[in-house]
């Protein structure tokens, strides 16, 4: 009689390569659960890695499903825009006055909630010009 034993590196629950996305997921979106470089890959071309896919509830293999903000007519020094919000995901807008120094402000946050939707954000600019992302799952 001959024994043979098998071992493997398990990530999460469920994340055999663990690249953060779960087998599950990988294989319904035809990624392949034991390549932990496929979470960088942006299977679509949306600009959005597999691995934020994932993260934000999106299709990664439809570049038409992916979380990005669209800007909406508004008042003199009032902006608005609105994104597309998945089911069971929160999420929370952030803003800053420079584009690629200071800290993120957080402006609103949106609880997860059962069904998708489309959150619209009206925010007084206050005479400055001001950058803003969506992050997925809410901060703490």
């Amino acid at each position: 009689m001959s024994t043979i034993a098998l071992t493997w590196t398990v990530g999460a629950a469920g994340d055999t390569d663990a690249d953060g996305i779960p087998d599950a997921w990988e294989i319904a979106y035809g990624l392949n659960p034991n390549d932990p470089a496929d979470a960088a890959l942006d299977r679509d071309g949306d600009g959005m890695k597999n691995l934020q896919e994932y993260l934000a509830g999106t299709n990664p293999t439809n570049a038409l499903s992916r979380l990005a903000l669209t800007i909406l007519p508004a008042p003199t020094n009032l902006l608005q825009f609105q994104f597309s919000a998945v089911s069971n995901k929160s999420y929370t807008v952030e803003y800053r006055n420079s584009l690629t120094t200071g800290t993120w402000v957080r402006l609103q946050d949106y609880t997860a909630v059962t069904t998708d939707r489309t959150i619209t954000v009206t925010n007084s600019l206050g005479g400055s010009m001001r950058f803003y992302q969506v992050v997925t799952p809410q901060l703490p």
